[in-house]
């Protein structure tokens, strides 16, 4: 996926220290594009008490896409691109639309994990369709982890 200078960019990073459950947080800046002359914010931060890494990164891109459903009429957008660090919602992301035909099944028939998150993100992605174009692109973490800093942030209050 080609960077788009004409496009809203949302960078987005979840984050859980004890993968496996614990304390973690998420973040998504919007960087908007130059010749509007606006400056970049904040749109989402949270913590949670109890959480994972993989949850951590689907919610900050279901909120990128409840985002970009809310703000793209407003703004005149009609190109989102979603940059993560997250391979694992990079990859569900193109996956989900097999998913949901299978009922949230993969391939060898084995149910999804965090499955009421998928199908939250795809009915997101089912009623921006017809409205804006949105991708999500995968990013070296470094990228996300310095746009999208405050993840680490919630985390750490919420210990």
């Amino acid at each position: 996926m080609d960077f788009d200078a004409r496009a809203l960019h949302i960078y987005i990073d979840g984050n859980c220290w004890k993968n496996l459950g614990g304390p973690g947080g998420t973040a998504a800046p919007v960087v908007y594009p130059l010749d509007w002359d606006r400056p970049d914010e904040l749109v989402d931060y949270q913590g949670f008490l109890e959480t994972n890494n993989q949850r951590m990164e689907l919610r900050t891109c279901i909120f990128a896409h409840e985002w970009a459903l809310e703000a793209a009429e407003e703004l005149g957008v009609q190109r989102f691109q979603v940059y993560t660090d997250s391979k694992h919602v990079y990859d569900g992301y193109s996956w989900m639309l097999g998913w949901s035909r299978r009922d949230y099944y993969s391939l060898s028939g084995r149910p999804i994990k965090n499955d009421p998150l998928w199908r939250d993100l795809m009915r997101l992605r089912k009623k921006l369709a017809p409205r804006v174009r949105i991708e999500v692109c995968l990013v070296a973490p470094q990228v996300a982890t310095e746009k999208a800093a405050c993840a680490h942030v919630f985390h750490l209050c919420v210990k």
